[in-house]
């Protein structure tokens, strides 16, 4: 489970720094990290094949609610942390994330009454804090307070 947890962040990793080689105008390189996310997205999958960790949504939906809660707990404590070491940019990624975690568990509560697709919500997710905004697109992010330029609506 640890190589995938790293593979994970690697290909955060790696989507970011194509972007920024997209920004320098170095598309060869951005293709090539391009590439290697979709190399980790392939090894990833086949992990959780793997460890059978996908199983029917409700149960999906439960175990990600579980995992948000316990994100959410780690994170109060690491903005606990931030603040006391007076960090005040992780202490404002921290509480961003715990707010994005909260909402997130309860929109995955709130989906186990309708995963047979009878509802088909739009979902526009915040580019600055990761909040996801459903149905209609804020005028500005409730969590950072950007404007709704910053989010862009997933398929």
């Amino acid at each position: 489970m640890e190589m995938a947890k790293n593979d994970a962040l690697q290909l955060k990793e790696l989507e970011e720094f194509a972007r920024k080689a997209e920004q320098e105008g170095k598309g060869h390189a951005a293709k090539l990290f391009r590439a290697g996310a979709a190399s980790k997205t392939a090894r990833i999958h086949g992990y959780l094949r793997k460890l059978k960790r996908v199983k029917d949504t409700n149960t999906n939906c439960k175990l990600l609610i579980k995992e948000a809660q316990k994100n959410e707990k780690l994170l109060i404590k690491m903005t606990n942390i931030a603040s006391t070491d007076n960090d005040k940019i992780s202490e404002r990624l921290f509480r961003y994330s715990v707010e994005v975690e909260k909402t997130f568990a309860i929109m995955l509560s709130g989906s186990l009454e309708y995963t047979d697709n009878q509802t088909n919500k739009d979902f526009f997710v915040c580019k600055v804090c990761g909040h996801i905004a459903t149905g209609s697109l804020p005028d500005k992010c409730p969590v950072c307070k950007v404007k709704k330029q910053a989010f862009t609506p997933t398929l």
